[in-house]
């Protein structure tokens, strides 16, 4: 989930998978894109 600047600062991008392999899988998926 991406939430452009909540609090007028920055934005904030939330990773979660159904458990910790999970989102640390998906994390360092995005990752390796940028």
């Amino acid at each position: 989930e991406y939430i452009v600047a909540p609090y007028g600062g920055c934005d904030v991008l939330v990773i979660a998978g159904m458990d910790r392999d999970a989102t640390r899988s998906a994390a360092q998926d995005l990752i390796d894109q940028l």
